[in-house]
C-alpha cells in the first residue's frame, strides 16, 4: 500500500517521456530473455504496465522487443524495421521513397 492505494493501482503515466523511456528500456532485457518472440511481446508489455499506466507504451514495448529479437536472431535491421512498420500499418518504404532527403522533412534512413 502507498498512501492508502494498492500498489497495482499506482502505475504512473506522464503520457509521453517517461512512458516512452520505460517502453524502450524495459523491453530490452525482457525481450532477450523470453523463450519466444510471442512470449517476449507479452513479457515486455506486462513489464511496462507494472510501472506505467499506458497501453500504448505497453504495445510499443512489445513490438520493440519482437523487433530486437528479430535482429539478434538474424533479420537485417531493414527487414525488422519493415516488419515492425507493417504491424503499425505504416509503409516505411513508401515514406522513404516519397520523402527521401528533401529539405524540411524528417527522413527515415533505410
Amino acid at each position: 500500500m502507498k498512501n492508502g492505494k494498492a500498489l497495482d493501482k499506482c502505475p504512473d503515466n506522464d503520457g509521453h517521456n517517461v512512458d516512452s523511456a520505460d517502453a524502450i528500456i524495459t523491453s530490452i532485457p525482457v525481450g532477450l530473455i523470453s523463450s519466444s518472440s510471442s512470449q517476449a511481446m507479452k513479457d515486455a508489455a506486462n513489464m511496462v504496465m507494472l510501472t506505467r499506466n499506458s497501453k500504448t507504451s505497453a504495445g510499443l514495448a512489445a513490438l520493440f522487443a519482437s523487433t530486437l529479437r528479430a535482429v539478434i536472431l538474424g533479420a537485417t535491421v531493414k527487414e525488422a524495421t519493415i516488419a515492425a512498420a507493417n504491424e503499425l500499418d505504416y509503409d516505411v518504404k513508401r515514406v522513404v521513397e516519397r520523402d527521401g532527403n528533401r529539405p524540411g522533412t524528417n527522413p527515415v534512413h533505410a
